[in-house]
């Protein structure tokens, strides 16, 4: 069943392995032993496996930080979408104010881009693009999307960004320190490093949308 699980689901990943997604389920396995009660009812198979799947999947959304939270602005922007279309026509009631919502879509979709930008810089940092050469085969394909996904990012860093944002960046993604950690290190307030950060993904969403 792990084995099984593990084969299915990685091929829908790109951040974490088979193997380690086999290792997990196994973890996940004995956790489901110590906690079944046949008493209860239901084999322990289908008790299990929804636990295993589980416990994988929620493993390869902690490898993308930004994911899920990107997933929920979508479902967010496609709720409000439908909740103007519904206005225009005339369905929306007497209280609905369709420049309100139009608004709301406005800035739910840069919450969206914003957010898509917090995943590709997560992404980009995932792999050295020198480590390509020495890539089995299977795995080749996603490392190249990874590195065109890091030249993709820099260059929009780059491009975009003032210097004190690219610290910012380079702090938070590269260095992976806490924001009060890297208001420390450059000599200035968390907030400060906050502002800097929400400036840097708000020209990275429009520049990575652009690019």
């Amino acid at each position: 069943m792990v084995d099984h699980l593990a084969r299915s689901i990685a091929p829908r990943v790109t951040r974490i392995g088979e193997d380690e997604l086999r290792s997990i389920g196994y973890e996940a396995l004995v956790r489901c032993s110590q906690r079944y009660d046949p008493e209860l009812g239901g084999s322990f198979r289908t008790f299990a496996h929804h636990r295993v799947r589980g416990a994988m999947i929620d493993a390869s959304r902690r490898a993308v930080p930004g994911l899920r939270q990107r997933t929920r602005a979508l479902r967010a922007l496609e709720a409000t979408q439908e909740m103007l279309e519904r206005v225009r026509r005339g369905e929306g009631g007497d209280g609905a104010d369709p420049r309100r919502l139009e608004q709301r879509v406005a800035e739910v979709a840069e919450l969206v881009a914003q957010t898509t930008a917090v995943v590709m810089l997560v992404s980009s940092q995932t792999r050295d693009p020198e480590a390509i050469a020495g890539t089995h085969p299977s795995d080749l394909d996603a490392a190249l999307d990874d590195a065109k996904v890091r030249e993709r990012v820099q260059g929009a860093i780059d491009r975009y960004c003032t210097e004190s944002e690219r610290e910012v960046v380079r702090g938070l993604y590269e260095d992976d320190l806490s924001m009060s950690e890297l208001g420390e290190r450059l000599g200035v307030h968390k907030s400060t490093v906050s502002r800097r950060h929400a400036e840097a993904l708000r020209k990275l969403s429009k520049g990575l949308t652009e690019a």
